[in-house]
């Protein structure tokens, strides 16, 4: 399962059988930002086989979301499942290294 939503979305835990839960929290709506979680949809498609959820918020639209996770640093990508929760900072122009810190790579779980 994929799904990649609308900036304005909230990014919340789904249910159903996605292996990672991904969003991407961002400053505002700017073509950067809008074009990031097609950045890791190729290493999900690839290493994970479809069982994944890219979501991206922008901040903009809703500052206090990012309490809730404690984003205080932006761009920031959360993967909500499967726990720990995991976050990295900066842009995802560098694809291999975002995936691996998320550990997307080879559809391996933590644990």
């Amino acid at each position: 399962m994929k799904r990649t939503t609308p900036h304005n979305d909230n990014c919340q835990q789904h249910p159903g059988p996605a292996v990672r839960n991904l969003c991407l929290f961002s400053a505002s709506e700017t073509a950067p930002s809008i074009a990031a979680p097609g950045s890791l949809q190729s290493p999900c498609e690839q290493h994970l086989a479809g069982k994944h959820l890219l979501e991206a918020l922008a901040l903009i639209n809703n500052p206090r979301l990012a309490a809730a996770d404690r984003i205080i640093s932006l761009p920031n990508w959360l993967r909500r499942l499967p726990p720990p929760m995991k976050k990295t900072i900066g842009d995802s122009t560098n694809t291999q290294p975002l995936a691996g810190a998320l550990d997307l790579l080879h559809g391996k779980l933590p644990e």
